[in-house]
């Protein structure tokens, strides 16, 4: 059967599927590209990190989509579970509030290094980096900013200590990855922070606040714009253990790195997409037919292959 045959045999099933909203949400504001764009980071800084705060938490199997300044309200959030505001440069007090509500409410905000760093109600720079409130929520102060030009040129000679270029490596559960562009040393005395990575030389990385019934995490690194190059898979297992969205079937929970699964609705498809170059193997419950012969083995371990697509159908 050709992927024609099986579309045309299957219209009313597969067209009945209505999208449902993401419980992930990745925000996109304009505003942040152009000041990146503006401190001669270009275009790429920007677009490599929605791609990449897409991708960490698309390859864990939860439903992911962007949102921007009009969503960005007490009613814009609801049905987020988890909101990530990758390079966030521009920033204001009125949006910080609004994550805190929805924190407190039980939900997750995450912030990379240098989020509200420009006022966009006043159009200045910030004194604190996070700045707009996000220090205050999250407890976090960013003490000492470490550029490229001090690491690469020894003007910070404390930091040549520690580090010998830029991209300066994190360990998560013994695994190492690295963030781009500037690192902040930060200090905190909340008692409701905890810290969940740290850099190679030890220093505190990765931060996490519990606030109300949810929690905000700031980074002292951009995290999501290297993920691509520098250890995407470590990244997206941090994530997983800070957030997990329920799954119809739990045996999605298990399944590898690069193996995205998608439901058609209650048509009873199952899409399966292999995002890696190599093989990967998995395995599912019986009750399955794969549609176009694309898996190899049975329900005690599939493989399916490198760049593959598999349709699964519910017998």
């Amino acid at each position: 059967m050709t992927v024609n045959d099986y579309v045309q045999a299957n219209q009313e099933k597969l067209l009945s599927w209505q999208p449902t909203r993401g419980k992930v949400g990745i925000y996109f504001d304009k505003k942040c590209e152009i000041y990146a764009w503006n401190a001669s980071h270009g275009n790429k800084l920007y677009d490599d990190s929605l791609q990449g705060a897409y991708s960490v938490f698309r390859q864990n199997n939860n439903s992911v989509e962007f949102f921007t300044d009009e969503q960005l309200t007490e009613e814009g959030l609801k049905g987020f579970e988890l909101i990530c505001f990758p390079t966030a440069f521009v920033f204001d007090r009125k949006k910080t509030a609004v994550v805190e509500a929805f924190v407190k409410n039980g939900g997750i905000a995450v912030f990379e290094a240098f989020a509200g760093m420009l006022d966009n109600d006043t159009g200045m720079h910030e004194e604190d980096y996070f700045g707009c409130g996000i220090t205050q929520l999250s407890g976090v102060e960013a003490k000492i900013i470490h550029s490229t030009a001090m690491i690469e040129n020894a003007y910070d000679w404390e930091l040549v200590m520690r580090a010998d270029s830029d991209e300066i490596a994190m360990t998560y559960d013994g695994r190492s990855f690295k963030g781009i562009k500037y690192m902040l040393d930060c200090e905190y005395s909340d008692k409701e922070v905890d810290v969940l990575v740290k850099f190679a030389n030890g220093k505190p990385a990765i931060y996490r606040k519990k606030v109300g019934k949810g929690s905000v995490i700031v980074a002292g690194k951009l995290l999501f714009a290297g993920v691509h190059r520098y250890g995407g898979e470590t990244l997206a297992a941090l994530f997983n253990s800070v957030y997990k969205e329920e799954q119809k079937e739990a045996w999605i929970k298990d399944v590898p790195y690069g193996l995205r699964v998608d439901y058609l609705g209650e048509s009873g498809v199952v899409v399966l997409e292999n995002t890696q170059n190599r093989p990967l193997t998995f395995t599912m419950p019986k009750g399955y037919k794969d549609v176009f012969g694309v898996l190899k083995g049975d329900e005690n371990g599939f493989e399916i292959s490198g760049q593959a697509v598999a349709v699964l159908e519910k017998l």
